[in-house]
């Protein structure tokens, strides 16, 4: 599938506001320094941040189609962090790594908002908080126990609601508990995810799109093959995420792919006023796999949901780029959090499917607070 044909909104909203131009793929042999392999938000992060503390070094990117065209380009654009984790961490890694997790994945959001402003990122980023809410009673109080933990570290950015700001700015009556966090915002994944794309290339680093790794060949230097050409380099990123299992077998125990389904109306701005949703917010409810929603910068509504596939084989399936099959699904969920401005059966919404994000759920190397979200594995390739 080309960009051109892309389902998602996000894409093509890029498209239109971006001076696109086709991908470069790689024709020719070369070496490098650094070769990352992958161009969403790990990949992209890692390069720049490469390039700002050495600027003498030789970073290049591949990218099997175009810079954001997975899950870093079509994901929900809620900018959350692992504080609502950090039970689950601690069995995973110590109390003193999760803590960390914590305050770095809440560091970053403000990071994030400012690199915006500083290159002049118009990716519709507004840092405006989340709502964590309860739904239905057998949710209620299960947010309680964490935010204990965390005030207890003195970590704590939440603060539990009262029910007139709930109702006031969550745009759904729906929700009988909260909590806040400032920490959180929205933005628009596909026009961050390329404003990246340039200002990586600003800085120096090489670009190749259209050019899909098939083969890694360690050594030192290791070789990255495509199809038509190579890259020779002294150390590798691979910054697959959901793909890595594609590639390399060996993470099959360790990643998870699993969907996560959208649907976005189109411009409904007073619709959006007489409901309350606060601008630029997030609302994430308390199920196992999430409704999680907001608005956008043009006056959209736009709801996920997680978990409603699991891949086979934790194999990225072609599903993983088509429009989501769960639109009824979504529609109802819709229905129920906003009767007021209703799903597709309203002429005013015109409710419409994006395409389903791979989610990958694994565990592996931090390299750096920016690329935390996505979690890239760096490795030095040796024989």
């Amino acid at each position: 599938m080309s960009e051109r044909s892309h389902p998602c909104h996000w894409i093509a909203q890029a498209k239109q506001i971006e001076n696109w131009v086709e991908p470069t793929p790689l024709n020719q042999d070369i070496e490098t320094d650094v070769c990352i392999v992958g161009g969403g938000y790990t990949g992209l992060w890692t390069a720049i941040l490469l390039k700002q503390k050495l600027p003498q070094l030789r970073v290049t990117i591949l990218e099997k189609r175009f810079c954001g065209s997975g899950a870093s380009g079509v994901n929900g654009g809620c900018m959350l962090t692992w504080a609502t984790k950090y039970p689950s961490m601690v069995k995973m890694f110590g109390e003193k790594q999760a803590k960390f997790l914590v305050e770095e994945s809440e560091r970053v959001v403000f990071e994030i908002e400012a690199f915006c402003k500083e290159h002049n990122i118009d990716a519709g980023l507004r840092r405006n908080g989340t709502y964590y809410t309860a739904t239905n009673t057998a949710q209620c109080g299960s947010m309680a126990p964490t935010v204990d933990k965390l005030e207890g570290l003195g970590i704590n950015s939440w603060r539990k609601t009262d029910e007139k700001e709930l109702n006031g700015n969550t745009g759904s009556a729906k929700h009988i508990e909260g909590y806040y966090s400032e920490a959180a915002g929205s933005v628009q994944p596909a026009l961050l995810a390329r404003g990246l794309r340039k200002v990586a290339l600003e800085l120096g680093v090489e670009i190749f799109e259209n050019t899909e790794m098939t083969e890694l060949k360690y050594g030192e230097p290791a070789t990255v093959v495509t199809a038509q050409g190579s890259v020779k380099a002294e150390q590798v990123v691979l910054a697959l995420n959901a793909w890595m299992v594609d590639k390399f077998k060996e993470f099959k125990n360790s990643i998870v792919v699993v969907s996560s389904d959208m649907v976005i109306t189109k411009p409904v701005p007073e619709l959006l006023k007489k409901s309350k949703l606060a601008e630029g917010v997030t609302v994430v409810d308390s199920r196992i796999f999430v409704h999680y929603y907001r608005d956008t910068v043009d006056g959209r509504v736009m709801l996920g949901k997680g978990g409603n596939h699991f891949s086979f084989k934790n194999q990225v399936e072609p599903m993983f780029n088509q429009h989501t099959k769960y639109l009824p699904l979504l529609k109802n969920s819709f229905d129920n959090l906003f009767p007021h401005i209703g799903a597709s059966r309203s002429a005013p919404t015109g409710l419409e499917a994006q395409t389903v994000r791979p989610r990958a759920s694994h565990s592996s190397a931090i390299l750096n607070s920016k690329t935390i979200f996505s979690m890239a594995l760096a490795i030095r390739v040796t024989a």
